[in-house]
Order: C-alpha cells, then sequence, then structure tokens
C-alpha cells in the first residue's frame, strides 16, 4: 500500500525559502529598514529584493520595523530612483544605494552595513 500524497501548506512552501542559508541576521541595534520603489516598469533590482531577500530577513529579525512603499513612476523624462534607508536604535540613518543594482548585490550590501551574528536567546526572568 502507498503513502498518499499530501499538498504542501502555504508555510511549508515558504519555510525552506526563508530558512535558507545563510540566514540573514542583523546587528542588534538595527530598528527599522525603508524601502521606496516603484511597483512596476522600473527599479528590477530593488523589486527583486523584496520578493526573494526582504522576507529573509524579516523572518531571521522579527523586532526590526519595516516599510515597503511602492510609488508610481509618473514620467520616463523624469524618473526617480528607489532608496533604502537603515535607521539604528542610536538615531543614524544610512542610506544605501540600490538603483541599477542586482538583488543579491543590494543584500551584500545590507548585510555589510547591518549584518551581525546569531542572536542567542535570553532565559526569561521570574
Amino acid at each position: 500500500m502507498s503513502a498518499t500524497k499530501r499538498k504542501l501548506t502555504t508555510l511549508g512552501k515558504s519555510l525552506p525559502h526563508l530558512t535558507k542559508q545563510p540566514i540573514p541576521y542583523f546587528k542588534p541595534g538595527v530598528k527599522s529598514l525603508r524601502l521606496d520603489l516603484a511597483p512596476k516598469n522600473a527599479h528590477w533590482g530593488a523589486r527583486h529584493f523584496l520578493k526573494d531577500d526582504l522576507p529573509r530577513i524579516a523572518y531571521a529579525n522579527p523586532d526590526v520595523t519595516y516599510q515597503v512603499n511602492k510609488f508610481r513612476q509618473f514620467t520616463r523624462e523624469d524618473p526617480w530612483k528607489p532608496s533604502l534607508q537603515l535607521e539604528f536604535a542610536d538615531g543614524t540613518k544610512r542610506d544605501i544605494e540600490v538603483d541599477g543594482k542586482r538583488s543579491e548585490e543590494i543584500m551584500k550590501d545590507v548585510m555589510k552595513l547591518a549584518g551581525g551574528l546569531k542572536p542567542t536567546p535570553t532565559a526569561p526572568s521570574t
């Protein structure tokens, strides 16, 4: 008798991608990440980063606030550039150049600036 095949749930499909190595842990001082981009027809590297890399970052760093703003490109003659900004607990903000970059390059730049070791779990105080 053969075992019946079961469909994977959405979580079952997503979990291997979210936990893909290396896991993108941030330093403890990272407070927020903001990404501004066009929803279509431009900013392909930033859009790919949003789809593939940002969910992994958010899964590994649940205490960080994430904000994604999608703005329309009004004219081809006057385009605007996508932007990514990291804010740290001490109030400093660092911009990362994402215009014309591939998502892998954006991820490397983010991890170079904010990457850290796996956080150690703390024991609950009683």
